[in-house]
């Protein structure tokens, strides 16, 4: 089961670098009212949202900015394909993911990773009613042996995990994954978990490792294709 003593209370910004090696770039921000300057274009992408998503958004470019430049790119602009991913820079691979008072950024240079996913989830706010949609029999096992306190870690990081690897592997592979087509094994000695995926839902991928911290009520999730 999941251990707490992943669980730390530290000062903003999130602490997602210990979710990767140190060629994957991270930032993460605390989502404010504070304006952030990002691109024309970028802010004509959602010009039509809600204030909120228009938020979340502004501040996660920012993250991607500062994470670009980290990487050599010059005055960046990043929009969004049709299918929502980001549109990276041919020579980057990156992940953006936010909850509604954090957004986090990782990314690194194409020839060092193939493809990278991240993902952040408030604790208290990914309801037990979704644990049927998401857990796999081998998981909601692990949710019977818990305390309540456990259960809803262990709810909590199998939603996320899952959600980072559909960011990781959709963008290579273009498959859509449901939520019971991967398995997610935690390890509670060093924070890590294990990915099972059924072959037929990817024959091209079966297994994948990732990492899991919890901080501020903050579940964080990273998981990669290394080159």
């Amino acid at each position: 089961m999941i251990n707490n003593q992943h669980a730390e209370s530290i000062s903003d910004p999130l602490d997602i670098h210990r979710l990767f090696p140190p060629e994957v770039v991270c930032a993460s921000a605390s989502i404010s009212d504070t304006p952030v300057s990002i691109s024309l274009p970028e802010q004509m992408a959602v010009a039509h949202a809600a204030l909120h998503r228009r938020q979340e958004f502004a501040f996660g470019r920012a993250c991607a900015h500062k994470v670009l430049k980290q990487l050599g790119c010059h005055n960046p602009v990043l929009l969004q394909g049709d299918d929502g991913i980001p549109l990276w820079p041919t020579d980057i691979v990156g992940s953006i993911t936010h909850t509604n008072t954090w957004c986090a950024v990782a990314a690194a240079r194409s020839t060092t990773m193939q493809s990278i996913g991240i993902d952040i989830e408030t604790i208290e706010r990914v309801s037990p009613r979704i644990t049927a949609k998401v857990m796999t029999p081998e998981e909601m096992l692990l949710i019977k042996q818990a305390t309540a306190e456990d259960a809803q870690l262990m709810l909590c990081l199998v939603f996320s995990a899952k959600e980072a690897v559909y960011k990781c592997l959709y963008p290579v592979w273009r498959k859509k994954l449901r939520f019971h087509d991967a398995t997610i094994i935690p390890h509670d000695i060093n924070g890590t978990f294990e990915v099972l995926i059924k072959p037929e839902a990817l024959p091209h991928c079966q297994s994948l490792s990732g990492r899991y911290v919890i901080q501020q009520g903050i579940m964080c999730t990273g998981v990669m294709l290394p080159r």
